[in-house]
């Protein structure tokens, strides 16, 4: 296996199979390895070892150990090695600087001989320098005819010129002339439109600004008249109750009145019947008695005539009958007098009412006041918060509409890399929600060669691999970035796609610096410059290689080459 690794991993890539069937292919890749299994069907089979597979079997372990100690050896005869093959270099690098040495001496006495035969040439022309001083003033005899004649035709050209001048400067003057009046008067029709187109804008703006003043003042004139008619209706009830108690009012004055009038009728005849009956006499009971049975009704009727005595007058008199209108009046007094109190109450809580209506509507009026001031404060901030919506809306907008821009363009840019990269197949990328494309996210599907859409989580590891430099490559042709670190992309590519991979950033990213950590040959080999980290006896070294400077070399080894071929 050791050897086949060696054969395989050279300096050209080969196939190698080992005789155990074990199998190195170009790429890189391993198989083999492994013993099979051997089913006994539930026999033992008891393995018997003759005495010369015994003997066979030692001679293997000491070859073995004699191989292990050539292969010691050898590991350490392979740097004296590697010194004598480097000396054997120098060696033949000084053998071929000496020759090329040889063949620039040899160069050198070419060229003598090339200068000898140059030298003899200058001889020979200068015999023939007679001759070509006569050809030189013939040359000189023609050049000044054709001067003379060509300053004629100058002058011809110059008047023919001049003429056309003429015709075109009069041609000009007159369209200049209607020019101008037409761009005079096209300024002021220019000007004259943009005043007008101002007065328009500044009319627009001036009745927009009515019109919006004119729609507040109408609500705020709406909503005073809803208070006011609501201040109305409480002013009208509170009238018609001051009303109403108005006429109790006076009802009762009248009431009142009619009462103080009975009342003072009443007491004008208690007066009159005490005064009557202090000035009375005694007189006989029983006569008494019988002028007031029998004259009752005179007595009554004859109440005002108290100046006469006589026995017809307190025959018709009723005692009882005084003493209970006397009562009834001073009930009646009594009933009165909360009336009169209470028309005072009423006259005191009209008062009160007054002082409380004019109370409430000045503080309806502060708070009409204030819910004013409220209410232009909420328009305000209604409006700030509409321009603050319809700003918010358009970055939206603006946001979506450049997201979509950039996401068809990458999309695009996506399908055709991948198209180019697996040259048979297909990618596309989807919104998961169209609707808002910003929630959800996006979905990449993937159609590799000869095969059905998949999503990339379905895929192999070299197919997610190109699927994904082919995303990474489209997002550089929407915008490049500076500089790509990349480690070892191409580890589960085969050869086919490792080269187109590589190709692809050394051709179509140039604007760009892409470092890359391979281990595959046909990556690193396309560089434009290659670090390189190895380990030689167990310490370890880095190197830099400039591509073209090889080329340099390996083109004037070949020009040396061919030198000595002509030799």
């Amino acid at each position: 296996l050791d050897q086949a690794t060696r054969i395989a991993y050279g300096q050209t890539r080969n196939r190698v199979v080992t005789l155990k069937g074990e199998i190195i292919e170009v790429t890189g890749t391993m198989s083999g390895g492994g013993q099979p299994s051997k089913g006994r069907m539930g026999s033992k089979i008891t393995e018997e070892f003759s005495s010369e597979q015994l003997k066979m079997e030692d001679t293997l372990k000491i070859d073995q150990e004699a191989l292990r100690e050539m292969q010691h050896r050898k590991q350490e005869l392979e740097p004296a090695a590697y010194d004598l093959k480097h000396k054997i270099d120098s060696k033949n690098d000084l053998i071929k600087l000496k020759n090329e040495v040889s063949s620039l001496k040899d160069q050198v006495k070419e060229y003598t001989k090339i200068e000898a035969n140059c030298v003899q040439k200058l001889k020979e022309i200068n015999r023939d320098e007679a001759k070509q001083k006569k050809l030189e003033e013939n040359l000189e005899y023609s050049k000044n005819e054709f001067e003379k004649a060509d300053k004629s035709a100058a002058k011809l050209r110059d008047e023919n010129d001049e003429l056309h001048r003429m015709i075109t400067s009069k041609r000009n003057l007159v369209n200049s002339e209607k020019m101008v009046s037409l761009k005079e008067d096209l300024e002021l029709n220019e000007t004259n439109l943009e005043k007008f187109k101002d007065r328009l804008e500044n009319m627009d703006e001036n009745g927009k600004e009515l019109v919006e003043q004119h729609e507040s003042i109408k609500k705020e004139i709406e909503e005073l008249e809803s208070e006011i008619k609501q201040v109305s209706k409480v002013i009208k009830q509170n009238e018609n109750q001051i009303q109403k108690l108005e006429a109790d009012r006076i009802d009762l004055k009248h009431k009142m009145d009619k009462s103080n009038e009975e009342l003072k009728s009443e007491e004008k005849e208690c007066k009159h019947f005490e005064h009557a009956i202090s000035s009375l006499k005694l007189h006989n009971t029983k006569d008494l008695e019988k002028n007031v049975f029998n004259d009752n009704e005179s007595t009554l009727h004859e109440g005002p005539e108290l100046e006469k005595f006589d026995e017809d007058y307190f025959t018709g008199f009723d005692t009882e009958g005084a003493t209970r209108t006397i009562r009834k009046l001073e009930e009646n007094l009594k009933s009165l007098s909360p009336n009169l109190s209470a028309i005072q109450n009423f006259k005191e809580l009209v008062k009160l009412n007054k002082k409380n209506i004019n109370k409430i509507f000045d503080l309806r009026f502060f708070k009409m006041k204030k819910f004013m001031e409220r209410v232009n404060e909420l328009d305000e901030l209604n409006a700030h918060r509409d321009k603050l919506c319809n700003d918010f809306e358009d970055l939206r907008k603006k946001r979506l509409d450049e997201f979509m821009a950039g996401f068809t363009q990458i999309r695009l840019k996506l399908k055709e890399i991948y198209r180019t990269v697996t040259i048979e197949g297909d990618a596309e990328l989807e919104l998961v929600d169209t609707l808002d494309p910003f929630t959800e996210g996006i979905v990449l599907s993937v159609r590799p060669p000869k095969k059905s859409w998949k999503n990339v989580s379905n895929l192999s590891g070299g197919e997610k691999t190109l699927s994904s430099l082919s995303l990474v490559f489209a997002l550089h042709e929407f915008r490049a970035t500076p500089i790509y670190v990349m480690d070892e992309i191409d580890a589960a590519l085969d050869f086919k796609n490792v080269s187109i991979i590589a190709h692809y950033i050394k051709e179509r990213t140039k604007n760009a610096q892409f470092i890359i950590i391979s281990l595959r040959n046909n990556m690193f080999e396309l560089c434009d410059r290659l670090f390189g980290i190895y380990k030689v006896r167990n310490c370890t070294s880095a190197t830099f290689i400039a591509p073209e400077y090889l080329e340099l070399e390996e083109k004037s080894d070949q020009i040396k080459v061919k030198l000595k071929r002509t030799k």
